[in-house]
């Protein structure tokens, strides 16, 4: 298991590698689009992402091998122990609800 945590825009690259990994962008990636390129069959039941982040900035990100790539969309409600949140609004220590452990 992997997390890539991206600090800043920049220009680059970055590979996951095996087992499951997490890519996470900056606050600054407001307004980023991500975009998946391609699937890669793993061979063993799972599959991974490859694709670019273009930041606000112009700079672009290349990845590789990420297992989970999890988008919502403006106005996604997620419930939090706050009450139900659109995700753009959700601020940093919110607890989310989570299928498999409750509120985390």
């Amino acid at each position: 298991t992997d997390t890539a945590q991206v600090l800043t825009s920049t220009n680059g690259y970055v590979h996951g590698g095996s087992g499951f990994d997490t890519l996470v962008l900056p606050d600054a990636s407001e307004g980023a689009v991500v975009t998946i390129t391609g699937t890669i069959d793993n061979g063993d039941g799972t599959y991974s992402q490859t694709g670019y982040v273009v930041f606000k900035d112009g700079k672009r990100l290349d990845f590789e091998s990420f297992e989970k790539i999890i988008c919502f969309a403006p106005g996604t409600l997620i419930d939090t122990l706050r009450g139900r949140v659109a995700v753009e609004d959700l601020v940093l220590g919110d607890k989310l609800l989570t299928r498999d452990h409750g509120y985390q």
